[in-house]
């Protein structure tokens, strides 16, 4: 089977996180299928040398002139290799951004996939904005079908919609002629029907339980019991919510301390907050943090605990209960489906004294939450040897109905 894979993000050197998870599982499909080919088509996303801004009018020229715009490829594994053919973007207003030419760049990369592998048999775009709508066009020009899986949390996001609130007629389109629409969780696709896309199943998002596992040796044995988040430090994120709660936490248990992984425009904002209200020295603040760092966390706190806002899925937690750990998570979405009793703890948003009631009743029953069963848990439901073969049967399934 040849898959060609169209990204709404990729990692770049601007942005070397956003999409990662998504290369994470490709790389993982491929080692596990040997007659998968995955081709990753990369027109530039989140490269900030090919995005030409209003009224930058300089500093377009110099991108103009300084761009490496060279096509080439880049071979991840044997059946899995990236192919790039950098293009610029602008603003929606002009010529919707330059579309016909992301296009024509996605057109050419499916061309030297096939070059390497023979025809393609099935397009496959992660999210619908933008790369849903790419797909739409480039399924009409080489008559071949596509899938969309939709990661996008909140559903729609605000550039998604009209001013009335319905999906704009490009994004409509793009979902109505998929062969299948794929949502990440249970909540995911009830938003996406609530905006009138059929045909939706659900293929969870998977985590690499090979490398997310639990510590072998006791952690934090006879220490405080250590609370870990981590996520993009903003409001949706929920930690100014954390934070309440931490302190009323901290007031009734003097052996509890949070460490806090991640990044954002509001981290000064947030340790100011932790300053105000007293609990500064029982927070540690990461900063940004590798997956080599993150796994450390997740296998040496006694818990994960995550406030959101929304989550369309709310992988961290996924990656938590991989080691083992129980979580504490709001009722935003995707989280109401992946906490259960063996594993954790659901309270609503924005309420720090539910949130703290349920922190402090997990460490008080910390014996209730077994390592073994948390783990065992994630391995029915988010590990790659339990999702993997539901989308290799999709992709069989898509090819053997439009052959």
């Amino acid at each position: 089977m040849n898959i060609f894979i169209i990204p709404s993000w990729y990692p770049s050197a601007h942005f070397p996180v956003s999409g990662s998870f998504l290369v994470k599982q490709l790389q993982q499909l491929a080692s596990h299928y040997a007659d998968l080919n995955i081709g990753v088509s990369n027109w530039g996303q989140n490269r900030l040398d090919l995005a030409l801004q209003a009224k930058h009018h300089l500093f377009n020229l110099k991108k103009i002139f300084t761009a490496n715009t060279k096509p080439y490829k880049e071979v991840l594994q044997q059946n899995h290799v990236v192919y790039y053919h950098p293009t610029f973007s602008w603003t929606q207003h002009i010529a919707k951004g330059n579309m016909e030419g992301i296009i024509k760049a996605n057109l050419a990369n499916l061309k030297a996939f096939e070059a390497d592998f023979g025809p393609v048999d099935l397009i496959h775009a992660h999210t619908g904005r933008p790369a849903g709508i790419v797909a739409k066009e480039l399924s009409h020009r080489v008559k071949l079908p596509y899938a969309i899986t939709e990661h996008m949390g909140p559903f729609p996001d605000s550039f998604s919609i009209t001013k009335h609130g319905d999906l704009k007629p490009e994004l409509k389109l793009a979902y109505a002629h998929s062969v299948v629409n794929i949502a990440e969780s249970e909540f995911q696709k009830q938003m996406m029907q609530t905006h009138r896309i059929r045909n939706v199943r659900v293929v969870s998002n998977f985590v690499n339980e090979t490398y997310f596992t639990p510590c072998l040796a006791s952690a934090n044995l006879n220490q405080s019991f250590r609370f870990f988040s981590l996520g993009y430090i903003h409001p949706k994120k929920g930690f100014d919510t954390l934070l309440h709660a931490f302190k009323i936490v901290a007031e009734q248990r003097a052996d509890v301390s949070l460490t806090i992984g991640g990044v954002g425009e509001y981290l000064s904002t947030y340790q100011k907050l932790a300053t105000n209200l007293n609990i500064a020295d029982k927070i540690e603040w990461l900063g940004e943090i590798n997956k080599e760092e993150a796994l450390q966390q997740y296998q040496t706190c006694n818990a994960f605990v995550l406030a959101s806002q929304y989550e369309a899925l709310g992988i961290v937690f996924i990656e938590a209960i991989a080691c083992g750990k129980p979580i504490i998570a709001t009722r935003c979405g995707g989280p109401e489906t992946t906490v259960n009793q063996t594993n954790g703890l659901l309270v609503e948003r924005n309420n720090p004294e539910e949130l703290a009631e349920a922190m402090l009743s997990m460490m008080e029953h910390t014996n209730k939450y077994d390592s073994h069963s948390i783990r065992q848990d994630f391995m029915n439901r988010f590990s790659s040897k339990a999702v993997m073969p539901q989308l290799y049967s999709l992709y069989k399934d898509i090819i053997s109905r439009h052959s």
